[in-house]
C-alpha cells in the first residue's frame, strides 16, 4: 500500500521493523515525579535510537548500561543512563563516537544539572569512579 515507502529497508506489512516509544505507562506509573518521568523517557528514547538507529545490539547484559533491556516502567526507572565500556567501544569502532572522555564529560555535566541531578545519583557516582 501507500505506506510501504515509509517502511525501513527489509520491513514488510506483516513484519515491520520500526519501533514506537510510548510514554503512556511512564506517565501513569511515575506521576509522582516529573524528573523521574523525564529520565525514563530519555532512557527509552536513547535505547531505541542506539539500538535501531545506530545499530548497537539492544540486549547488553552489563550493568550499568542503557542498552540493558528492561521489562517494565519500574525496571526502566532503575536503569542507567550510561553506556558500559563495551558499548562505548562499539560506538567508537563504528566511528560515531570519536572522543569518549569528552562524551563522558558532557554526560557528567548533564547528570549534574538541575534537570536530572536528583534522579541520577548512582550514574554520577559511576562516572566519578571512571574519573569523570
Amino acid at each position: 500500500g501507500w505506506y510501504e515507502r515509509w517502511l525501513p529497508e527489509g520491513a514488510t506489512e506483516d513484519h515491520p521493523d520500526s519501533w514506537v516509544v510510548s510514554t503512556h505507562q511512564v506517565e501513569a506509573w511515575l506521576s509522582h515525579s516529573e524528573t523521574l518521568r523525564r529520565r525514563v523517557i530519555a532512557i527509552n528514547i536513547a535505547y531505541c535510537v542506539l539500538g535501531k538507529g545506530v545499530g548497537i545490539e539492544p540486549c547488553c547484559e552489563n550493568s550499568p548500561c542503557i542498552m540493558n533491556n528492561s521489562d517494565g516502567v519500574g525496571e526502566s526507572a532503575s536503569r542507567s543512563l550510561l553506556l558500559c565500556p563495551c558499548c562505548l567501544r562499539k560506538l567508537q569502532l563504528m566511528g560515531i563516537l570519536t572522543d569518549v572522555p569528552a562524551c563522558l564529560d558532557k554526560l557528567s555535566t548533564l547528570l549534574n544539572g538541575d534537570a536530572l541531578r536528583e534522579v541520577s545519583v548512582r550514574d554520577r557516582e559511576i562516572l566519578r569512579c571512571w574519573g569523570q
